[in-house]
């Protein structure tokens, strides 16, 4: 089941959060959510021992709360503040373990944070604080780039987000499944046209094929296959009152599903993807992290 009533923002306030915020604010408008606002600020004591010698350590740390905080408050208009539930948070230590403690502590669902923008290239960098959150957060992450489309992020913190129309781009694994329940529950509270796509691989397709050749003789049978997975996976009762598309590419994974948010002018991607081991990355070079890095609309990633 797919619950959305605690919600939390992470920023480092600089200007490329504001679309986070704009995007938490209307998400909790939508699901009557509490919203928390969090910035970590370094540990003075640990980070820098030797100004203990210099100045009031303990002093210099408790005015940089208190302005972190008022500037926290003044994100959020007073208006705001009267319809919705909205704390502000300041941690000390490390962002992305605070950011992620503080979510398992606190029963949070969805983390919303920001990348930035790398200058040469124009596509987001997602620092070492996102990529750590993604990575180990206990609830699903989505990261608004700092380039989206202003049909997918709300101009104000006044309008409403306006999802049209989702993505879930998929390989029917069992991580997958998890992300599907998020792209349906957000399509039908927001009446989105589901785009379903499956990208066939020829280097997977070879594999497939020699590990599965009762399934799988050619590139075209899993392409058939691959089709007749994408009509299974919703559920009858929710496909009477879904508007869903199914789509089939054939290519690079990233490029594809990059490609198909741009054709369907999408708003919003749902990705599923692995967790942290000490096997595999789940993260650096996959498809999920390019995806994230250039796509032009928000990106919500679920961890199985």
């Amino acid at each position: 089941m797919v619950r959305i009533s605690r919600l939390l923002v992470a920023t480092d306030l600089c200007p490329n959060h504001g679309p986070a915020l704009k995007y938490a604010i209307s998400l909790a408008r939508r699901y009557d959510a509490d919203l928390f606002i969090q910035h970590i600020i370094p540990d003075l004591f640990t980070r820098f021992p030797h100004w203990a010698t210099i100045i009031d350590v303990g002093q210099a740390q408790q005015q940089m709360h208190e302005s972190v905080s008022a500037q926290l408050r003044q994100w959020v208009p007073e208006s705001m503040r009267a319809e919705l539930e909205i704390k502000e948070i300041v941690g000390k230590g490390s962002p992305a373990d605070e950011i992620i403690r503080f979510a398992a502590e606190n029963a949070i669902d969805l983390i919303i944070i920001g990348t930035r923008t790398r200058k040469r290239t124009e596509s987001a960098f997602l620092g070492s604080v996102t990529e750590r959150v993604i990575r180990g957060a206990p609830c699903p992450v989505l990261t608004i780039p700092p380039h989206s489309t202003e049909a997918a992020v709300p101009a104000d913190i006044i309008h409403p987000i306006q999802l049209r129309a989702i993505l879930f781009p998929t390989d029917f694994s069992n991580y997958s499944q998890r992300a599907l329940d998020y792209a349906i529950a957000l399509s039908d509270e927001y009446n989105s046209k589901l785009i379903l796509l499956s990208v066939v691989e020829y280097a997977n397709a070879i594999q497939y094929e020699m590990e599965r050749a009762n399934l799988a003789h050619n590139i075209n049978a899993i392409i058939r296959w691959s089709e007749m997975q994408l009509n299974k996976i919703i559920p009858a009762d929710l496909g009477k009152r879904l508007r869903c598309e199914m789509q089939v590419l054939q290519g690079s994974p990233y490029q594809e599903i990059l490609k198909a948010a741009d054709d369907h002018h999408v708003d919003l991607i749902v990705m599923g993807t692995h967790g942290w081991s000490a096997i595999r990355r789940f993260f650096l070079g996959t498809t999920t992290e390019k995806v994230i890095r250039q796509a032009s609309c928000p990106v919500l990633t679920v961890k199985f």
